[in-house]
């Protein structure tokens, strides 16, 4: 889509694309910004998205919290996709090395450690 028009000016102006539609699932997309001017062509940072929908997942308190155990606790809405695992990780600082499946219990995985 081009943003033809926007003139001359010290002003930094603000512009986008229309919405993209009939992208595949999942996919990760690498894109940039070209301006063409009087002074030549300019280009932006390579920036990069994934294209949805995915999985909305939400980590949640630990509860059970003991000595030597605790509950690890989230909820994952698959937003109308098949998810094939889910999992937690747990470790003293990333990387995590740790991991378990989660449980489903309605909505929600709590699986004790």
């Amino acid at each position: 889509m081009r943003a033809d028009g926007l003139g001359a000016g010290t002003v930094a102006e603000a512009v986008s694309t229309e919405a993209i539609k009939g992208l595949p699932k999942h996919v990760l997309f690498h894109y940039r910004l070209l301006v063409v001017g009087a002074g030549g062509t300019g280009e932006g940072a390579e920036a990069t998205f994934t294209s949805g929908p995915s999985a909305k997942v939400l980590s949640m308190a630990a509860t059970a919290l003991g000595e030597t155990g605790a509950t690890l606790n989230g909820s994952v809405d698959p937003e109308g996709e098949r998810v094939s695992a889910c999992y937690f990780e747990w470790g003293r600082a990333p990387p995590m090395g740790s991991g378990r499946p989660a449980a489903a219990h309605s909505a929600t995985g709590s699986p004790r450690l």
